[in-house]
């Protein structure tokens, strides 16, 4: 049976959870995946999951491994990524992975490459990507990569060579490219105060530009791309959605009020954000209210922690 609602909650402290809630009429689980430290060299900025692994991006340059092992995860390792733990400035967000790659970007603007089928030995790297790796997506032909200061990039992935380059102008200390999204058949990227929209063609391994929309607060904190559809968190609270298939570029303002928003997503019925304040709001696609009147419990951090909903993605 399909869950109605099935996503993973990563906090600032450390801790993943997944959420579950089969029916209306269900009790919800709340399952907590990885321990709470206040650390921020645990804290979940960026994850990779799948049936045996999880990747933990940390805020200090540390990417921490899980394996599954009679039904809960268990730390098997930590690394070190190029540029080392150096402070806040070293956050890892853009962690991927396939069937055989683990795939995590790093301070250096270099993707880092590890063989999950051989101990996480580092097998390669790719370079000249930018400064500071904030997003990276792979699928099953390319790699895509955003970085700090204004480079969006494209990869074959076989050959790890560029097919695709845009740069933007930096604006300085601040994150000229801030979020990316990738679906089966669109790329959305962030840049300051604007989101970008591309159609894959997987066949040839060709972006093709649809247009872009003007994003609140010149800081888009997440994105995601569910179907046709992209949506947008920024800092200010703002929560918008675009058609990718439609000829209006104007993005729908869906909701506002909930505080800063850190991560978004959305399955057929509803879409999720996750505040800074800790707290998962479910809001109801149609209606566009708060499903069940309440958020989801309110995640209440380690003393000393930030409790921010960094990272939310679908089950």
């Amino acid at each position: 049976m399909t869950n109605l609602i099935n996503i993973y909650i990563g906090a600032w402290d450390g801790r993943l959870f997944q959420f579950i809630l089969e029916t209306l009429e269900s009790k919800p689980r709340m399952i907590q995946m990885t321990p709470a430290t206040g650390n921020a060299k645990t804290a979940c900025l960026g994850v990779a999951i799948n049936e045996r692994y999880l990747a933990i991006g940390s805020a200090w340059g540390t990417l921490n491994l899980w394996e599954k092992k009679d039904n809960t995860w268990q730390p098997i390792e930590k690394i070190t990524l190029h540029g080392g733990e150096k402070d806040f400035s070293s956050e890892i967000k853009g962690v991927a992975m396939d069937d055989q790659y683990l795939y995590a970007g790093s301070i250096t603007g270099k993707i880092e490459i590890f063989d999950m089928n051989n101990k996480f030995k580092r097998v390669g790297e790719i370079k000249n990507l930018g400064k500071h790796i904030l997003g990276l997506e792979v699928n099953d032909k390319a790699i895509f990569a955003i970085s700090k200061d204004g480079k969006f990039t494209a990869l074959d992935k076989k050959t790890r060579k560029s097919i695709f380059e845009r740069k933007f102008k930096s604006v300085g200390n601040f994150k000229t490219l801030q979020a990316l999204t990738i679906s089966d058949k669109y790329v959305c990227f962030a840049s300051s105060g604007k989101v970008h929209g591309y159609i894959w063609d997987d066949d040839t391994m060709k972006l093709t530009e649809i247009g872009e929309f003007t994003n609140t607060h010149n800081t888009c904190m997440d994105l995601h791309l569910y179907k046709n559809m992209c949506y947008s968190g920024a800092w200010d609270g703002q929560l918008r959605s675009w058609d990718l298939e439609s000829n209006d570029s104007e993005p729908k303002d869906l909701i506002e009020g909930y505080g800063s928003l850190e991560s978004v997503c959305a399955d057929d019925n509803f879409i999720y954000a996750g505040g800074h304040s800790g707290s998962v709001y479910v809001i109801d696609i149609k209606s566009l209210d708060l499903a069940f009147n309440i958020p989801i419990n309110k995640i209440n951090p380690k003393p000393g922690a930030p409790n921010q909903i960094n990272v939310l993605f679908l089950g």
